[in-house]
């Protein structure tokens, strides 16, 4: 498809600019090490159950099943328990603490800011399109450097609608003024942010670094972003 096609460009942030693997895995080791020593020697277990319990709990959020707030301690929690730590009061020290450094970690995917900057100098319209929460999606932004890039953050908090739903694309996409047939989203979770623009009548981008098969049918798939070049 020629490149004038798409004047709209709709980027999730977690996963696909802002490295939320390699910023929460810091962040997660130094409060390992500052609120549950005794878990120092089994911190890949530890990782891998977060991993494992934080990507559940965000689909039951996502689906209204529990609480943004539920969501910050239960995924430690479940960790917990599974390390014989029944303890919610430490699940919720761990996750305050979590929200309030994880954030200001700038770390960001690789080749971010040069495909940002050849986007820019090509005018298109740049947003961001996340289900994170609108005060920490902010924060993250701003520290990392991304926020000058972008018109707009759109969060799940401020349309009261999470990808995949509908809504939360048609919310953006009016917001902008911007036309469907010309709009492109950039995701990283095809059951997030491909099937949900699919569904909405978007073109997606895949951006499959981990080589997951989609579920469903995609416009583009990427492993990094500066394929974005070749499709814009």
């Amino acid at each position: 498809m020629p490149a004038q096609r798409y004047k709209w460009l709709f980027f999730d942030l977690d996963g696909t600019l802002w490295d939320f693997d390699s910023n929460s895995e810091y962040t997660l080791q130094l409060l390992i090490r500052q609120l549950t020593p005794a878990l120092v020697d089994h911190e890949a277990e530890f990782l891998a159950a977060y991993r494992h319990y934080n990507d559940f709990l965000w689909i039951e959020y996502g689906e209204g099943r529990i609480s943004k707030e539920e969501l910050r301690w239960k995924r430690f929690h479940e960790v917990f328990r599974q390390f014989g730590l029944d303890n919610r009061p430490l699940a919720e020290e761990f996750g305050e603490k979590y929200i309030s450094i994880s954030p200001y970690q700038t770390r960001v995917v690789e080749h971010t800011f040069e495909v940002l900057d050849y986007l820019k100098q090509k005018e298109y319209h740049l947003y961001l399109l996340t289900n994170g929460f609108t005060e920490i999606q902010h924060i993250k932004t701003t520290q990392s450097g991304l926020a000058p890039y972008f018109e707009k953050v759109f969060t799940s908090d401020e349309s009261g609608y999470k990808k995949p739903h509908k809504s939360a694309f048609d919310y953006a996409i009016k917001y902008v003024n911007a036309r469907k047939r010309e709009s492109l989203m950039i995701g990283d979770e095809w059951p997030i942010d491909v099937l949900g623009a699919r569904q909405a009548g978007i073109d997606q981008v895949y951006f499959n670094t981990r080589k997951k098969p989609a579920g469903c049918p995609v416009t583009y798939e990427i492993s990094n972003l500066l394929e974005l070049k070749q499709i814009l």
